[in-house]
């Protein structure tokens, strides 16, 4: 079943990540407050693009970091709403890949 689902959603997998990429930053950039329905189906977005393209732990940490990266320059430049979105962002990418991470472990000591 799951890969019948993989199969099917396979051509699509750009497609979640173009749309994932798009709503991060409209949600960061454009959107006044903080819309926690939008950020849910973003992340799913999110889920569905590693899964699709098999990302390890690794690009979430790295996607992490950018976003760690992202508020210490908003800081310095004093953008006033904008890091706490960013943080609401890099709390979710650094929480799945801890859980990706975890994951990983568990596979690798039950072989």
């Amino acid at each position: 079943m799951k890969k019948k689902v993989k199969n099917i959603l396979k051509p699509l997998k750009y497609l979640f990540l173009v749309v994932c990429a798009l709503g991060i930053m409209a949600d960061i950039f454009l959107f006044k407050s903080s819309l926690g329905f939008l950020i849910l189906v973003i992340f799913l977005f999110w889920l569905l693009a590693v899964w699709l393209f098999e990302f390890s732990a690794k690009i979430s940490f790295y996607l992490s970091l950018g976003f760690l990266s992202l508020i210490m320059l908003m800081m310095i430049f004093k953008v006033p709403v904008v890091p706490g979105k960013v943080t609401v962002w890099l709390y979710l990418i650094l929480f799945w890949a801890v859980v990706q991470q975890l994951i990983t472990l568990l596979e690798d000591s039950k072989r």
